[in-house]
């Protein structure tokens, strides 16, 4: 996209992309207690994951066969959702580490600051509200750095470049959108909690900001919302 009022609006085309060495496999992160988690813990966490992991498949704790069913906890679905029948807001934030304009330190601070003011506010309207950072980078490393100094997320998206998962759903296939980083696209679905099963509708764009100074101005305008 031509973003007229963002000049620095980098155009997603492979001719823009760093050659990079073999990218490592995707990487998709996302916890569901309800809680906001700073991507920097996640250097912390990770040892430990590992660790518990290898312990709990030697012992077969984690021998569950395909199929097989495991029934969906209400009390840590309303964490998530705000309740049994909800409808959520899912606010997904496009950057990469070579894109000049996603390391403005100014949109760094909106999202850090303002994203807060916003949140606040939603949750005493009693709406309910989940971030997903997505770094559309060959590199894990690269691309966690990055978000770190966004602040926090409730899901990270990294790695695999053209082909992350975030921009094939929100950009190139399922939810198409002009090509542009850095990119906000604010979505709203309806959530359901049956006996066994959670029911989520489709998503709907309600908003989509592209460059930095649209997202920025968004972020800063005391009458914005999710």
């Amino acid at each position: 996209r031509d973003d007229r009022n963002d000049a620095f609006a980098t155009q997603l085309h492979p001719s823009s992309m760093p050659r990079k060495r073999a990218a490592r496999q995707p990487f998709h992160l996302s916890y569901s207690e309800g809680t906001q988690m700073s991507v920097e813990r996640l250097w912390n966490v990770l040892p430990v994951v590992a660790v518990a992991g290898s312990i709990a498949f030697g012992a077969g704790v984690l021998a569950a066969t395909p199929g097989s069913r495991h029934p969906v906890n209400a009390a840590r679905f309303n964490r998530v959702t705000g309740a049994e029948d909800a409808t959520e807001t899912l606010v997904v934030f496009l950057v990469s580490s070579f894109c000049g304009a996603s390391q403005d330190a100014q949109l760094k601070q909106a999202m850090r600051e303002d994203r807060s003011r916003m949140l606040a506010e939603a949750t005493r309207r009693g709406s309910h509200v989940r971030f997903v950072g997505a770094a559309i980078d060959g590199s894990f490393d690269s691309g966690i750095r990055l978000l770190t100094e966004f602040g926090t997320f409730d899901e990270l998206v990294l790695g695999s470049g053209w082909m992350n998962q975030a921009l094939i759903q929100y950009v190139w296939r399922d939810l198409p959108g002009p090509a542009s980083l850095p990119q906000m696209v604010v979505l709203r679905r309806t959530v359901h909690l049956a006996e066994n099963d959670i029911g989520v509708g489709h998503d709907i764009v309600v908003r989509r900001l592209v460059g930095k100074a649209e997202i920025r101005d968004w972020l800063r305008d005391p009458t914005s919302r999710f």
